[in-house]
């Protein structure tokens, strides 16, 4: 009973002892992915799913050519990812607002924004439907996405550099004391790697692309689209948004747990 009692407090303020901490994650965990498989697996097996040559976002499409039954399921998943993220951002501000506070307050406003984007995500389905004023529900959901992806971006950045200038005043005289910034490290370089190699990836393909263009122009041929034609190799912007996107979600659970239990050190 002590245990759901802490779950429930850190569920409301983002203050999570070690354990409660981790019953949170994996109550999260949980109940997001289980979601996201039930979409996947109520995915019409005649729209061939894949992470090769469908976005994440694909699941929760109405459009008849993809989840047009079930697209709800990744509705709700990404509304309860967007809500349930917030009181592990909470937490991870305790420790890195203690760090450098502006760059830890900034970076906690940029991931709570990232949060609010992913539960709209999940209000504007990818959907050719008409919303308001000429725009489409997949238009809207398009910008929110990018916004959303720039506001973690934003935010896990931030965090980088205050445990950064931590680290590096770690020896001066009135450093913050008792922050993991080693166990902080590892995830947010394994942010760094893969969201950087899927950005590396999709701008070396709109390069690529260009030139492939040129030459079809020059010698008559037909050529497909960017997209089309980059379905058909390791530069597929599906398959690296999807990655994207698996790496956020383990990054924010990797770095909850790394930051662990830290509180503000004492003044």
């Amino acid at each position: 009973m002590d245990s759901l009692t802490a779950i429930l407090r850190g569920a409301l303020v983002g203050d999570f002892g070690r354990e409660s901490l981790k019953g949170y994650l994996g109550v999260q965990a949980a109940v997001f992915w289980t979601l996201i498989l039930l979409a996947w697996w109520a995915y019409p097996a005649n729209h061939h799913f894949s992470i090769l040559t469908h976005t994440f976002s694909f699941l929760g499409s109405p459009n008849p050519e993809h989840n047009p039954r079930f697209w709800w399921l990744f509705s709700l998943a990404m509304v309860f990812w967007g809500s349930s993220a917030m009181p592990v951002v909470l937490h991870l501000h305790r420790g890195f607002a203690s760090l450098a506070p502006w760059l830890g307050t900034a970076g906690t406003a940029c991931l709570g924004l990232g949060c609010v984007g992913l539960v709209l995500i999940g209000v504007f389905p990818d959907a050719r439907h008409e919303w308001h004023a000429g725009l489409t529900y997949s238009q809207v959901h398009t910008r929110i996405a990018l916004l959303t992806a720039a506001a973690f971006g934003s935010g896990l950045t931030l965090y980088g550099l205050a445990a950064l200038k931590s680290a590096l005043l770690a020896s001066g005289a009135g450093a913050p004391a008792g922050f993991p910034h080693r166990r902080a490290a590892w995830p947010l370089l394994f942010w760094l790697v893969t969201t950087g190699t899927s950005v590396f990836m999709v701008l070396r393909w709109a390069q690529i692309y260009r030139r492939l263009e040129a030459a079809a122009i020059a010698e008559g041929r037909a050529i497909g689209s960017s997209w089309t034609e980059g379905l058909k190799t390791l530069y597929s912007f599906p398959l690296w948004e999807n990655i994207a996107i698996y790496a956020l979600y383990i990054t924010l659970i990797w770095l909850a747990l790394a930051v662990g239990h830290s509180k503000p050190p004492p003044h």
